[in-house]
Protein backbone atom coordinates (compact mmCIF):
# COMPACT_ATOMS: atom_id res chain seq x y z
CA UNK A 1 0.00 0.00 0.00
CA UNK A 2 1.19 3.48 -0.82
CA UNK A 3 1.83 6.14 1.80
CA UNK A 4 -0.71 8.90 1.80
CA UNK A 5 -0.16 12.58 2.56
CA UNK A 6 -2.25 12.37 5.70
CA UNK A 7 -0.01 9.62 7.10
CA UNK A 8 3.00 11.80 6.41
CA UNK A 9 1.48 14.80 8.07
CA UNK A 10 0.34 12.95 11.16
CA UNK A 11 3.67 11.17 11.53
CA UNK A 12 5.64 14.38 11.10
CA UNK A 13 3.42 16.15 13.62
CA UNK A 14 4.03 13.37 16.12
CA UNK A 15 7.77 13.78 15.64
CA UNK A 16 7.81 17.49 16.32
CA UNK A 17 7.31 19.34 19.53
CA UNK A 18 3.94 19.19 21.26
CA UNK A 19 1.07 20.57 19.28
CA UNK A 20 0.18 24.12 20.12
CA UNK A 21 -2.60 26.42 19.03
CA UNK A 22 -1.97 27.14 15.36
CA UNK A 23 -3.50 29.15 12.59
CA UNK A 24 -6.02 27.18 10.59
CA UNK A 25 -4.61 25.83 7.35
CA UNK A 26 -6.52 27.22 4.36
CA UNK A 27 -7.08 23.87 2.65
CA UNK A 28 -10.69 23.39 1.66
CA UNK A 29 -10.76 19.60 1.93
CA UNK A 30 -9.61 18.91 5.51
CA UNK A 31 -12.55 20.03 7.64
CA UNK A 32 -13.53 16.41 8.32
CA UNK A 33 -10.05 15.17 9.28
CA UNK A 34 -9.97 13.66 12.76
CA UNK A 35 -6.62 15.29 13.54
CA UNK A 36 -6.93 18.59 11.74
CA UNK A 37 -4.74 20.18 14.42
CA UNK A 38 -1.71 18.29 13.05
CA UNK A 39 -2.26 19.76 9.60
CA UNK A 40 -2.78 23.22 11.10
CA UNK A 41 0.41 22.89 13.16
CA UNK A 42 2.51 21.83 10.19
CA UNK A 43 1.00 24.54 8.00
CA UNK A 44 1.61 27.20 10.65
CA UNK A 45 5.24 26.08 10.94
CA UNK A 46 5.74 26.16 7.15
CA UNK A 47 6.24 22.42 6.80
CA UNK A 48 3.69 21.96 4.01
CA UNK A 49 5.29 24.12 1.33
CA UNK A 50 5.00 21.29 -1.19
CA UNK A 51 1.18 21.61 -1.09
CA UNK A 52 0.61 24.31 -3.69
CA UNK A 53 -3.17 24.17 -4.22
CA UNK A 54 -6.16 25.19 -2.15
CA UNK A 55 -6.81 21.50 -1.48
CA UNK A 56 -4.62 19.38 0.77
CA UNK A 57 -5.59 16.11 -0.96
CA UNK A 58 -5.05 13.82 2.06
CA UNK A 59 -5.50 10.66 -0.04
CA UNK A 60 -2.99 11.62 -2.72
CA UNK A 61 0.19 9.55 -2.76
CA UNK A 62 3.36 11.53 -1.99
CA UNK A 63 6.40 11.58 -4.25
CA UNK A 64 9.97 11.26 -3.02
CA UNK A 65 10.48 14.97 -3.71
CA UNK A 66 7.44 15.97 -1.61
CA UNK A 67 8.56 13.66 1.19
CA UNK A 68 12.06 15.15 1.14
CA UNK A 69 10.55 18.65 1.30
CA UNK A 70 8.36 17.68 4.29
CA UNK A 71 11.35 16.38 6.26
CA UNK A 72 13.56 19.29 5.19
CA UNK A 73 10.99 21.87 6.28
CA UNK A 74 10.55 20.14 9.63
CA UNK A 75 14.36 20.16 10.08
CA UNK A 76 14.49 23.99 9.96
CA UNK A 77 15.93 24.06 6.42
CA UNK A 78 19.52 23.11 7.20
CA UNK A 79 21.92 24.75 4.77
CA UNK A 80 24.74 22.84 3.15
CA UNK A 81 26.62 22.42 -0.09
CA UNK A 82 24.19 21.03 -2.61
CA UNK A 83 24.85 17.83 -4.46
CA UNK A 84 23.50 17.78 -7.98
CA UNK A 85 21.03 15.05 -8.86
CA UNK A 86 20.42 14.81 -12.56
CA UNK A 87 16.63 14.52 -12.24
CA UNK A 88 16.09 17.55 -9.94
CA UNK A 89 15.26 20.89 -11.54
CA UNK A 90 14.89 23.54 -8.83
CA UNK A 91 17.38 24.71 -6.23
CA UNK A 92 14.68 24.34 -3.56
CA UNK A 93 14.40 20.63 -4.38
CA UNK A 94 18.20 20.28 -4.47
CA UNK A 95 18.52 21.83 -1.01
CA UNK A 96 15.82 19.63 0.53
CA UNK A 97 17.00 16.43 -1.09
CA UNK A 98 20.66 17.02 -0.26
CA UNK A 99 19.81 17.76 3.37
CA UNK A 100 17.75 14.64 3.96
CA UNK A 101 20.12 12.38 2.07
CA UNK A 102 23.24 13.65 3.87
CA UNK A 103 21.54 13.04 7.20
CA UNK A 104 20.63 9.48 6.22
CA UNK A 105 16.88 10.07 6.26
CA UNK A 106 16.28 9.11 2.63
CA UNK A 107 18.35 6.59 0.69
CA UNK A 108 20.48 7.46 -2.32
CA UNK A 109 20.42 5.72 -5.69
CA UNK A 110 23.57 4.46 -7.41
CA UNK A 111 22.63 5.91 -10.80
CA UNK A 112 23.14 9.56 -9.73
CA UNK A 113 19.46 10.40 -9.61
CA UNK A 114 17.01 10.90 -6.79
CA UNK A 115 13.91 9.43 -8.45
CA UNK A 116 12.01 12.54 -7.36
CA UNK A 117 8.71 11.58 -8.99
CA UNK A 118 8.67 8.02 -7.64
CA UNK A 119 5.81 7.39 -5.25
CA UNK A 120 6.61 6.57 -1.63
CA UNK A 121 5.32 3.28 -0.27
CA UNK A 122 4.12 2.91 3.31
CA UNK A 123 7.19 0.78 4.13
CA UNK A 124 9.54 3.35 2.55
CA UNK A 125 7.92 6.12 4.54
CA UNK A 126 8.22 4.10 7.76
CA UNK A 127 11.96 3.70 7.14
CA UNK A 128 12.32 7.43 6.43
CA UNK A 129 10.46 8.42 9.62
CA UNK A 130 12.58 5.94 11.58
CA UNK A 131 15.76 7.44 10.06
CA UNK A 132 14.48 10.90 11.00
CA UNK A 133 13.99 9.71 14.58
CA UNK A 134 17.49 8.19 14.58
CA UNK A 135 18.98 11.48 13.41
CA UNK A 136 17.43 13.18 16.44
CA UNK A 137 18.30 10.26 18.78
CA UNK A 138 14.64 9.39 19.32
CA UNK A 139 14.55 5.92 17.79
CA UNK A 140 14.19 3.88 20.96
CA UNK A 141 11.10 1.78 21.50
CA UNK A 142 8.53 3.57 23.68
CA UNK A 143 6.05 0.86 24.59
CA UNK A 144 5.12 -2.71 23.90
CA UNK A 145 2.14 -2.95 21.57
CA UNK A 146 0.56 -5.87 19.76
CA UNK A 147 2.13 -6.85 16.43
CA UNK A 148 0.36 -6.04 13.19
CA UNK A 149 -1.73 -8.91 11.90
CA UNK A 150 0.21 -8.72 8.62
CA UNK A 151 3.64 -8.39 10.27
CA UNK A 152 5.07 -11.29 8.25
CA UNK A 153 4.35 -9.37 5.01
CA UNK A 154 6.58 -6.45 6.06
CA UNK A 155 9.94 -6.57 4.28
CA UNK A 156 13.01 -7.26 6.42
CA UNK A 157 14.51 -3.84 5.54
CA UNK A 158 11.49 -2.09 7.07
CA UNK A 159 10.69 -4.39 9.99
CA UNK A 160 12.66 -2.57 12.74
CA UNK A 161 11.40 0.81 11.53
CA UNK A 162 7.79 -0.38 11.57
CA UNK A 163 8.18 -1.90 15.05
CA UNK A 164 9.63 1.33 16.48
CA UNK A 165 6.96 3.49 14.85
CA UNK A 166 4.25 1.17 16.13
CA UNK A 167 5.69 1.44 19.66
CA UNK A 168 5.50 5.23 19.37
CA UNK A 169 1.93 5.07 18.03
CA UNK A 170 2.96 6.54 14.67
CA UNK A 171 1.45 5.07 11.50
CA UNK A 172 -1.03 3.00 13.48
CA UNK A 173 -3.98 1.50 11.64
CA UNK A 174 -7.25 0.94 13.43
CA UNK A 175 -7.75 -2.46 11.77
CA UNK A 176 -4.53 -3.86 13.26
CA UNK A 177 -2.84 -4.15 9.88
CA UNK A 178 0.21 -2.32 8.55
CA UNK A 179 -0.79 -3.06 4.92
Amino acid sequence: MRCKKIAAVLAAAALMTALSVSAKAPYQDISSLADRSAVDYLYDNRCLNFVTTSDFLPSQIMTRSETAQLFYDSMANFQQSAAVYKDIVTQKEQDAITAVMKRGIMPAFDDGSFHAKDLVTREDFAVMVYNYLKYYHLSDTDSVVPAYADESAISPKARVAVQVLRSKHIMVRSNGMFQ
